[in-house]
């Protein structure tokens, strides 16, 4: 299954265009004013298959973070080209959403063009800015004045001093919080709305309005063991009709960074935004996909090199170019026994998601 695979954003997007066109699938174009790394057109692209009334839905996006986007793209082509979506049960329909932050897929970014993270942005007007004070600790050593190798070499020393100065045991959190402060910096949330929030909330509205059940598959990729699928909670509280209903459909518990659902004091993380879009009857529930690539100590030397490339150097030099590479290296392994497991453990778990939430419809209707 190498074949559905690609090597840059303009590849999988053409992909994408041409499994829909084989199968006869209109293909719906939400098209970014700006180009990407090579001039090319930039675009959330969207395939419906299904009836328009199904009373049950399953969303599948990619993209969210950008770079992430290689693996769900390919998922989104296989399921296209294997004959998955010809074999839905009766009163299923499937949207697949590609790459909702074309941005960030083409410029080998997890951010969208104006620097805010995609998962985060979405939540920006249900919950109040907040000051990240431990964030202002890291943000110097995360956006340099320069990459040189020097300066990368100390990144990080400075990394351990900051935290043995403040007692800081895993800066983790801290960073995963995100902050409004810098629209450069790591995790932004964002002041407004995004193109890409704007897009996503729409597209949910659109498909979503009539049905009764809304199964939401977002997926990502770089967190965890090599080629291992985790199936994470968005940070639904556990006493909350997401969750009950996540589980219902997962058939166990997700994985969740915290027992309650929260990552310290704000949930950054969640889909209320796409709830709001849907039918106000319907049961939703969302969840991430994550696929395991490197170490996450790998992670900082190439995001900072290419965070820098992009805000202050030349975007088009050498150094530029292969900080790109560096860090798409970081979230997409290019190995066929990497892309095979992907493609393998995704398609298994979609099969059993439709199935179960098949089920569910079924068990709904037997209810007196």
């Amino acid at each position: 299954m190498e074949r559905i695979f690609s090597e840059s954003y303009r590849e999988a997007r053409a992909k994408f265009q041409t499994a829909a066109e084989t199968l006869g699938l209109d293909c719906q174009s939400h098209v970014l004013d700006l180009k990407g790394v090579d001039g090319e057109e930039l675009a959330v692209d969207v395939v419906h298959v299904g009836p328009g009334d199904a009373p049950q839905l399953m969303i599948i996006s990619s993209g969210a973070h950008g770079v992430e986007g290689f693996a769900g793209s390919a998922i989104q082509n296989g399921l296209m080209s294997t004959g998955w979506l010809q074999s839905l049960p009766e009163g299923l329909a499937v949207v697949l959403i590609h790459a909702l932050n074309p941005h960030g897929f083409s410029w080998s970014r997890r951010e969208c063009e104006d620097g805010s993270d995609l998962t985060r942005n979405i939540t920006h007007h249900l919950y109040p800015a907040f000051h990240n004070e431990q964030y202002e600790l890291f943000h110097k050593i995360l956006v340099p004045d320069d990459v040189s190798a020097t300066t990368r070499e100390s990144l990080h020393r400075e990394f351990r001093q900051v935290m043995q100065q403040h007692n800081i045991e895993n800066p983790t959190p801290i960073l995963r919080i995100g902050q409004y402060a810098h629209a450069d910096g790591g995790t932004y949330h964002g002041r407004a709305a995004s193109w890409s929030t704007q897009r996503w909330m729409q597209i949910v509205r659109q498909y979503a309005q009539s049905a009764e059940d809304v199964m939401i598959v977002d997926i990502h990729t770089g967190f965890g063991e090599c080629g291992e699928l985790s199936v994470q909670n968005p940070s639904y509280p556990k006493t909350s009709q997401g969750y009950r209903t996540l589980c219902d459909w997962l058939g166990r518990e997700p994985y969740g960074f915290s027992s309650d659902g929260n990552i310290i004091e704000h949930r950054i993380e969640t889909f209320e935004s796409l709830h709001q879009q849907c039918n106000p009857g319907a049961k939703v529930a969302a969840m991430y996909f994550e696929f395991g690539t490197r170490d996450p100590g790998t992670y900082i030397d190439p995001w900072v090199r290419n965070n820098w490339h992009f805000h202050y150097g030349d975007r088009s030099s050498a150094l530029a170019v292969q900080a790109r590479r560096d860090f798409a290296d970081f979230c997409y392994i290019r190995s066929p026994v990497w892309k095979q497991q992907v493609w393998e453990k995704a398609l298994l778990q979609l099969s059993q998601l439709r199935e179960n939430l098949y089920q569910s419809s079924l068990v709904s209707l037997e209810k007196p």
